[in-house]
């Protein structure tokens, strides 16, 4: 299977589109959508939407990332 991670506060603009492909590859693709950081500091929002991302992945099948 293969997952896609999105860090995005809205998919509205694109939600359709992605539905159809979801569709048509259904088992094969899953969309996974984080929130975004909300800061000023540029390295602290990679820092921690980072560290979403890693512990999302962890979670799946016990994937641990390096």
């Amino acid at each position: 299977m293969i997952s896609i991670i999105i860090v995005s506060d809205s998919s509205a603009h694109f939600r359709e589109p992605v539905e159809e492909y979801l569709r048509r590859l259904k088992g094969i693709v899953e969309v996974k959508v984080i929130k975004p950081e909300k800061s000023e500091n540029s390295a602290l929002i990679r820092q921690k939407e980072s560290q979403r991302i890693r512990e999302l992945l962890e979670k799946q099948r016990g994937l641990v990332v390096y």
